[in-house]
Formats: structure tokens, C-alpha cells, sequence
């Protein structure tokens, strides 16, 4: 009873915040013009169920397939060095669990969120595309749980909004050195983050540092020609409001 009330109160408040959402026009144009799959990017194909669209954060910007594009180009390396396991935290609507496990067909996905309203999203993501047995979800990854799961040779993407350092602590570290490690870092959270992790990492990890870039709708012609909506919230649409957003990509060295 508990959890079904849980659940309501995270749907009502969640109805409240997107009736109030300046995107929810932009975005129902957008939908109602080309659909709830995924477009271009590295999980082009990916098909998002319409009745959770709403749900999704930065809805526009992954369905066009520019969301967190500064990354692409690691992720594509990532998928091609074949990893037989991924682990997400701060898995939210699943673009990338799920997204990840179409694109590794022998790989299982454990995707991490402690909130329970997006375990819910990212089921339903993993269901739509048939992929449901292979995204495990669970509720909070702890720095423990890299001695437990399967971390060798594995893709670990992290954006847990300033639990980077904790979860990354010097004990994970060596236990993730077979591992490449995608995380975003929130040094306007936890003030220094990205240099400590960059020093946790330097004995078993080459490492790029990767800087957010702005959007212009100029760049997305599917943006730029929807009607009836205005310039100003097509703007927004596309945005990923990161004015000072970096990420850190690690490689194991030698391989």
C-alpha cells in the first residue's frame, strides 16, 4: 500500500510540473511530427512508448538524437570494444540502459536510480524494445556493489548528480581498473570533483576531459520547421541547460 501511494503521489506531482512545463507544447509538436523513436545518435532506433514521452527529461534532444552529443563519439568506442556488461547509475528514463542494450545484443545492463518512478519509465522504455530480460534494474549503487558485479572488462556510465565521488572511492577504483568509466561530474555540487577523480584514476586510466557545447536550432532543420510553435521555445527544447557541464571518460590503460 505504501509503494502504490508512492507511486501516485510521484505521478501527481509529475502532472503538475509538465502542465506547468513551457516544453509541453514544443514537445507534442514534435512527437505528433515524427514519433517517439530515437533518430540519430548512437541509439537511433530507440523507441520510447508514447504514453511516458512526457516523462522523459530533454524529451526533444534525445529523440532528435543530439542529446549529450560531446559523448558520442566515446560511446560508439565503447560499444565497439564489445563490453559484456554495463552498468548505469542515475538511469532515469533509460536512454542509456536501454539504449546500450540494443546496441550489445550479449551484453546484460544493471541500471541504478533510487527513485522508484523512474525504474517504472525505464521498464516500460526496456519492454517497448524487447529488451526487458536484459536491463536489471535496482535502487541505489553503492562504491560496495563494484566488488559484487560483473565490472571486468565492463562499460560503467554514471550521473548520479554529485555522488560521483563517493561512489568512485579509492577502493573502486582498483576494483573498476579493467573497466571503462563514463561519468558526468557536478563540480557546482561538489566543489573540485573532476581534478580528484582525474587523480583517482591517473594509476590505471588513460582519461579525457570533455566540455559541454551549446545547440542552436540552425543545426536541427526538424526543430527549426515545426509550426506553431514559437523561436523561444523551440530554443529551449533543444537545450540541455549545461552552461559548465563536463565529463570525464576513462579508459583502462593498455587496452
Amino acid at each position: 500500500m505504501r509503494e502504490r501511494i508512492s507511486r501516485l503521489i510521484a505521478e501527481a506531482e509529475h502532472r503538475a510540473r509538465w502542465l506547468r512545463s513551457p516544453l509541453r507544447p514544443v514537445v507534442r509538436a514534435y512527437v505528433s511530427a515524427y514519433g517517439t523513436t530515437v533518430r540519430a545518435g548512437p541509439f537511433a532506433g530507440l523507441r520510447y512508448p508514447e504514453r511516458v514521452i512526457s516523462h522523459v527529461t530533454t524529451a526533444v534532444p534525445k529523440l532528435v538524437g543530439s542529446y549529450e552529443r560531446e559523448l558520442h563519439e566515446v560511446v560508439e568506442r565503447a560499444i565497439e570494444a564489445g563490453p559484456s556488461s554495463v552498468i548505469t547509475a542515475g538511469s532515469a528514463d533509460g536512454y542509456y540502459a536501454v539504449g546500450l542494450a540494443r546496441r550489445l545484443p550479449g551484453a546484460t545492463v544493471h541500471g541504478f536510480d533510487v527513485e522508484p518512478h523512474w525504474r517504472r519509465i525505464c521498464a516500460q522504455v526496456a519492454a517497448e524494445n524487447g529488451l526487458r530480460d536484459r536491463v536489471v534494474l535496482g535502487e541505489r549503487l553503492e562504491a560496495s556493489a563494484f566488488g559484487e558485479l560483473p565490472v571486468d572488462g565492463a562499460l560503467v556510465v554514471i550521473d548520479c548528480d554529485g555522488c560521483e565521488e563517493a561512489l568512485f572511492s579509492p577502493d573502486s577504483v582498483v576494483r573498476l581498473a579493467g573497466a571503462t568509466v563514463l561519468v558526468e561530474t557536478h563540480d557546482h555540487l561538489v566543489p573540485g570533483v573532476t581534478d580528484r577523480l582525474l587523480d583517482r584514476f591517473a594509476a590505471t586510466h588513460s582519461a579525457e576531459v570533455i566540455e559541454a557545447q551549446p545547440r542552436w536550432i540552425s543545426e536541427f532543420p526538424e526543430i527549426e520547421s515545426l509550426e506553431g510553435v514559437s523561436y523561444v521555445d523551440r530554443e529551449l527544447a533543444i537545450s540541455e541547460f549545461r552552461p559548465h557541464q563536463r565529463w570525464i571518460s576513462f579508459t583502462p590503460r593498455g587496452s
